[in-house]
């Protein structure tokens, strides 16, 4: 198994869990190369906006994605800020910046993150960013959460208390020495350094990195950025993960019942695929599904919510 660290900013700096395969630890540090040159995990997640738009009008893909398979969470999703902006300590200079590069101005929760991710985008831009044995990616949070409770988001405030139960009951299913890792880290730092919910986010980041061999990604085959460095958000999905083996199953319409390679019950056309919508947890066949003028990608619209699904055979 391979070593991993989860990440997540605090008011102190940066703190991470790491697991060694046998060993877990916390720690805490001022910036983020101070942390990534103390450490040996191959796999590396963190919540931060990696990889950004410059003067393109689009706001990231993986940002909308990731806001489309939330429901009470998706205002957590925040509008990654462009490169350009980065530059900017001042919340309306940012703001304008952002607006003349791209045509959107920029929300306060994106702009109070700009230290932390302008630290981050300079460190893997760096000669000292070693991706090929070290990687950093990036995860959000919820978007874990989500995927580790079977494509179902959490229903409180992370902040609030049933919040932070919600959230360690889930990791126990996954990490059953969840309370006491939180307990001892809770001890260990102060909350005016380190609160709560980045002790959480922390082990939830470091529970995905787990699942390195099975991690799914935010869109499934993420676009660039100007400087190379892929835009998207990886997550472990636990309801996949849980579907029977695909030779031993195959993947059925919910609407006319068909597989691929039979004729639908609804329009007498050949089943060609099937596709699955993360957000209802439905499959629907090439025949039913609302298609896009990209389907052969495997791409298609929900019956149900009209979001993208994703061909599974």
């Amino acid at each position: 198994m391979k070593k991993v660290s989860g990440i997540d900013g605090c008011k102190a700096g940066w703190f991470a869990f790491h697991f060694d395969g046998a060993i877990w630890y916390s720690s805490l540090h001022d910036n983020i190369g101070e942390l990534y040159e103390s450490i040996d995990s191959e796999l590396i997640l963190i919540d931060i906006p990696i990889g950004l738009r410059g003067k393109e009008k689009c706001e990231r893909v993986c940002d909308k994605e990731a806001r489309k398979l939330l429901t009470r969470r998706k205002s957590t999703v925040f509008p990654a800020p462009s490169r350009c902006a980065l530059a900017y300590d001042d919340y309306f200079e940012a703001s304008e910046i952002n607006k003349q590069k791209t045509s959107r101005g920029l929300a306060k929760q994106s702009f109070a993150l700009i230290p932390k991710i302008r630290e981050v985008d300079t460190f893997i831009q760096s000669e000292n960013y070693f991706p090929d044995k070290k990687r950093i990616r990036e995860v959000h949070p919820e978007i874990c959460f989500w995927g580790l409770n079977g494509r179902s988001e959490m229903k409180y405030r992370k902040k609030d208390l049933l919040g932070k139960c919600e959230r360690i009951q889930l990791l126990e299913k996954h990490l059953p020495k969840t309370k006491n890792l939180f307990s001892e880290a809770r001890k260990k730092y102060k909350k005016k350094d380190v609160a709560d919910d980045d002790i959480i986010d922390s082990l939830c980041c470091t529970v995905t990195a787990i699942y390195h061999d099975s991690l799914s990604s935010i869109p499934p085959n993420p676009e660039s950025d100007s400087k190379g460095i892929l835009m998207e958000m990886v997550y472990y999905d636990a309801f996949l993960a849980n579907q029977p083996d695909k030779e031993e199953s195959k993947a059925y319409c919910l609407s006319c019942g068909s597989t691929v390679g039979q004729i639908s019950g609804s329009t007498d056309g050949m089943v060609e695929a099937i596709y699955d919508c993360p957000k209802c947890k439905v499959n629907y066949c090439s025949q039913c599904a609302w298609l896009k003028e990209d389907s052969l990608d495997g791409i298609a619209l929900c019956l149900r919510c009209k979001s993208k699904m994703y061909r599974v055979g």
